[in-house]
């Protein structure tokens, strides 16, 4: 019924419009959502000032969110589907989101040119699962976009990074891999989305390395991962 829905709203009102009207009725209701109450208390752990990153940013529900946590900081959002970041930039306009930046790009472990694509399921475009081609061989609507490294990219590099809420479709491990030599300068705070297969074992085992302790949240508290059974893809990398 969901898919349904879906299709019947994206071909009335055109895959972009469908887009920008989601986001805003997402943004209105999402404290409503229970599936979100990680993504809350992650917000509630983060300071006011410092430098959040929004990797995946999607079409901007989250960095709407971020943006009115970080009173006196500034979030940087990477979303690099054109769609979904025409999408997240309307968001950055039509609420006046003065301490985001954008960038149209792809987070990962090398700085290259990849293919993206986003899934097409049963006629419907799924925004939500865009991610590196290389990965999976869904096929839908695919786009060439830069790939960077954040260690790399001086915006962070050289900022006080307090925070990365991260949610890139499996692809969590490269783009750590990537960001490694700041997190170990900043101990960040991350709250990131990781499925359950070997890509979730190499992103764990390197947030250990790098003085990480990896927890969950339960009853509204964080509890080590192995502490508690539990059926979670949405992890807390905490600094210790």
């Amino acid at each position: 019924m969901k898919e349904k829905i879906k299709y019947i709203l994206q071909n009335i009102f055109g895959f972009k419009n469908y887009l920008k009207v989601f986001s805003i009725f997402k943004i209105y209701t999402l404290k409503w959502d229970s599936r979100e109450n990680d993504f809350f208390k992650f917000l509630e752990m983060l300071p006011e000032s410092g430098l959040v990153v929004d990797a995946g940013a999607n079409i901007g529900i989250m960095t709407y969110y971020l943006s009115k946590k970080m009173k006196k900081g500034k979030v940087i959002s990477f979303e690099p589907m054109p769609d979904n970041f025409e999408t997240l930039q309307f968001i950055v306009d039509f609420f006046k989101l003065k301490n985001v930046e954008l960038y149209p790009f792809a987070i990962g472990n090398e700085n290259k040119d990849i293919e993206m694509v986003m899934p097409v399921l049963g006629n419907v475009k799924q925004q939500g699962l865009t991610h590196v081609a290389e990965l999976n061989d869904d096929t839908g609507v695919n786009h060439r976009a830069k790939m960077i490294r954040m260690a790399d990219f001086d915006p962070i590099r050289n900022a006080e990074f307090v925070g990365m809420k991260m949610d890139i479709e499996n692809y969590e491990y490269y783009a750590l891999k990537g960001t490694e030599e700041i997190l170990q300068k900043n101990k960040t705070l991350i709250y990131c989305e990781v499925w359950e297969n070997e890509h979730r074992d190499k992103c764990f085992d390197l947030m250990k390395d790098l003085g990480y302790k990896i927890e969950v949240l339960i009853k509204n508290k964080l509890v080590g991962k192995d502490q508690i059974e539990h059926d979670k893809q949405n992890f807390f990398f905490v600094p210790m």
